[in-house]
């Protein structure tokens, strides 16, 4: 998620910021739950961190990210068009997975 194309960068708290701009790394992370494309909780927990590109920053899902694809590949295709929302569940940052396009139309979009 770059920083350039995010609505907001206001999901973070305080303390959660100054974990994922830590130049310190393993400690630069925040353990995140996500919501898929099926609507429901996926059961492996990711983690949330920053990483610094060329000119900007973006944030990144990393930890378990290779195996929420793999389950939810039916919905995630290459070219699939997708939004990442956050919100809090007793207070710990989550994130929601939407696929709001797939290429070419092909399927059904949740």
């Amino acid at each position: 998620m770059l920083f350039n194309q995010l609505e907001t960068n206001k999901f973070l708290t305080e303390e959660e910021r100054q974990i994922v701009v830590s130049d310190v790394p393993k400690e630069n992370n925040i353990e995140v739950s996500l919501l898929g494309p099926t609507l429901e909780m996926y059961k492996l927990k990711m983690e949330l961190t920053m990483w610094p590109m060329l000119s900007t920053y973006k944030y990144v899902l990393k930890t378990n990210w290779y195996q929420f694809w793999f389950d939810n590949k039916q919905h995630l295709n290459e070219g699939s068009k997708i939004q990442v929302w956050s919100f809090r569940r007793d207070q710990r940052l989550c994130f929601a997975i939407v696929c709001v396009e797939k290429p070419d139309g092909i399927g059904d979009v949740v």
